[in-house]
């Protein structure tokens, strides 16, 4: 809870929505500050030396986060949340949605992860199908 600025100040308070917004640790916040107040710029885009070190530093935080997760950082994505990562998913698979496929979904997914979903489905006239996750006797 001492990492935690808004917990350190109301002590009182459970919160129950991080899968919505989560808390943000000070050392977070601290990063972020620094980065914004000293390093700002262009990753990928700016040749001067502030956007060469922001790009630097972004190719390292992916470079950790493969090593952490056992993958190659060419195959890891930075993106702002999830909500953004499966919107971006759903509209850019490499399909060629026929009217009539299926896009199969736990009946247990969270609502950002159905919108996206839903609107392909639309879009394409696909047949969107929940499968139920949890276990059931006699099926």
């Amino acid at each position: 809870m001492n990492q935690f600025a808004l917990l350190r100040e109301h002590p009182q308070l459970i919160y129950f929505d991080s899968a919505a917004t989560c808390q943000v640790p000070d050392v977070v916040m601290h990063a972020f500050t620094d980065y914004y107040q000293q390093h700002h710029a262009n990753v990928h885009r700016a040749s001067h030396q502030l956007g060469r070190a922001a790009t630097d530093e972004l190719e390292a935080a992916r470079a950790t986060l493969a090593s952490f997760i056992g993958a190659s950082a060419a195959n890891v994505a930075l993106l702002p949340s999830t909500t953004a990562a499966l919107n971006g998913l759903a509209q850019q698979l490499p399909v060629k949605w026929q009217a009539g496929d299926e896009i199969l979904l736990s009946n247990a997914e969270h609502h950002a992860n159905i919108l996206p979903w839903q609107r392909l489905a639309k879009e394409h006239q696909l047949t969107l199908r929940y499968i139920r996750s949890d276990r059931q006797t006699g099926d």
